[in-house]
């Protein structure tokens, strides 16, 4: 079955056009195809629909095959464009390919065409991937940076070492430090050396298993020098380059840990202040009975 190709002619000979047409078939293409001599019509092809290739003669009478080149790339239009000329020299051919063409057929070489049209076919499908990938990865990029951004927690990116690459507003709030400040640091030399042994093996853990969360809490240094404690939540992950980070949410929990342990204590004194009073009943239910 024929491949459907849509296909820009730029030339002034009815002949050529046709010989070119009749290698693509002979190639496995079913090509629909316009020819245009003119820089008007070309531009109003363009205009007019979506080609999947042209092809171009360098030189005619009232246009010529550079003009047409730059038209195309002027207009923004990501598709290959082959010169096939009878007229090109080598050093032309050069300059050519400097100002974004993408190959150069003799017209007495035809046999050249399909296989530089199946590799053009098949490099423009790539680029175009790669900026609707680059594409939908700026927008989620965007999307949580924005998240990120407007989250009471700390966000903080790191390497496998613990080298910090990023940190959300918030720290400056939390921690003290402005937005940045500790970027390039290690996270380590701001955690409690008590605290370390544990941290090192989640961070070890969270690199070799992936995408699992790991709950940890740990001391970390306020920028007064104070101690904040911090109940964070991490998990491993592969960023766009294929590199090992880790992502950690962070709060403090530094003032609930001291309720907690406060009320803690008022609840132990309570209770030792009810075994006094019972013990105390208990003393003078005694002293009443031998009385």
């Amino acid at each position: 079955m024929r491949r459907p190709l849509q296909v820009l002619i730029v030339e002034d000979s009815i002949e050529d056009s046709e010989l070119l047409i009749a290698e693509l078939r002979r190639g496995g293409y079913e090509p629909t195809y316009e020819r245009v001599e003119t820089a008007e019509a070309m531009n109003a092809a363009l205009d007019r629909q979506i080609w999947e290739i042209a092809f171009a003669d360098y030189s005619m009478p009232d246009f010529n095959g550079m003009e047409a080149l730059r038209l195309l790339r002027e207009k923004g239009l990501d598709i290959p464009f082959i010169f096939v000329s009878g007229t090109i020299g080598e050093d032309t051919a050069v300059e050519a390919m400097k100002n974004g063409a993408n190959d150069y057929i003799m017209k007495g070489n035809l046999k050249r065409l399909r296989p530089a049209v199946d590799r053009e076919l098949r490099e423009a499908a790539v680029r175009r991937e790669r900026k609707w990938a680059e594409a939908a990865l700026r927008q989620n990029e965007d999307y949580f940076q924005s998240l990120i951004e407007h989250s009471s927690d700390i966000i903080t990116v790191i390497d496998v070492k613990g080298g910090i690459l990023y940190d959300s507003p918030s720290v400056e709030r939390i921690l003290g430090y402005r937005q940045g400040e500790l970027v390039g640091q290690n996270i380590f030399q701001c955690v409690h050396p008590d605290d370390i042994p544990l941290l090192t093996k989640v961070v070890l853990q969270g690199s070799r298993e992936l995408e699992k969360a790991f709950l940890v809490e740990f001391r970390f240094r306020h920028r007064d020098g104070s101690w904040r404690l911090l109940e964070s939540m991490g998990r491993g992950h592969r960023n766009h380059s294929g590199a090992v980070i880790g992502i950690i949410n962070s709060r403090d929990i530094t003032e609930r840990k001291r309720a907690d342990e406060a009320l803690r204590e008022a609840q132990a004194h309570l209770l030792q202040s009810e075994k006094m009073a019972s013990l105390g009943q208990l003393a003078a239910g005694v002293a009443h009975e031998i009385n």
